[in-house]
């Protein structure tokens, strides 16, 4: 079982990606998504879905999923 809130960071990710992710109340509130070679991928998280396109070694964060 999870915390009801917390975070945890560098999940490696399918795709060539690492994530950061914090959730509170069971609900994912941010995450930070890095690219280690990966070129694009799709955010699903909370009901949401956003496609993240992003060049090996950036970074993108994403609040309020």
């Amino acid at each position: 079982a999870w915390a009801p809130a917390g975070s945890v960071s560098g999940v490696g990710v399918r795709g060539g990606f690492t994530a950061d992710l914090s959730w509170r109340n069971g609900r994912v509130t941010q995450v930070r998504l890095t690219s280690v070679g990966g070129r694009s991928t799709t955010l699903v998280a909370g009901g949401t879905t956003q496609r993240v396109t992003l060049k090996p070694g950036e970074s993108v964060t994403v609040r309020g999923l």
